[in-house]
């Protein structure tokens, strides 16, 4: 982010989100990267809660985030449900949903 010369603040290692969790605790990895542009074009509509510049994002506190194609998650209640990706993490945010 510092080399493309953003506004946002950055922070040096992943630890330093405060809203970060282990790669452990994601049990479901959502595939969205057909919706990336559609997904900035959404966030831009709201500008007077979000700022963009170029791939990033920052919300009111100003840090700045990568808007990424992949969305992560994890399963607070009941049993994971294939499809898996190589890693054993759910692919469909909805299955195991009745």
């Amino acid at each position: 982010m510092k080399k493309t010369g953003s506004d946002f603040m950055g922070v040096e290692k992943a630890e330093d989100f405060p809203f970060a969790q282990p790669d452990e605790l994601v049990t479901t990895v959502v595939d969205g990267s057909d919706f990336v542009e559609k997904k900035m074009a959404a966030m831009k509509a709201h500008a007077t809660q979000i700022s963009v510049d170029g791939p990033f994002f920052a919300l009111s506190n100003n840090l700045g985030l990568q808007v990424f194609g992949s969305e992560y998650y994890t399963l607070v209640h009941g049993e994971k449900a294939g499809p898996f990706d190589s890693k054993g993490r759910e692919t469909d945010i909805f299955a195991g949903v009745k």
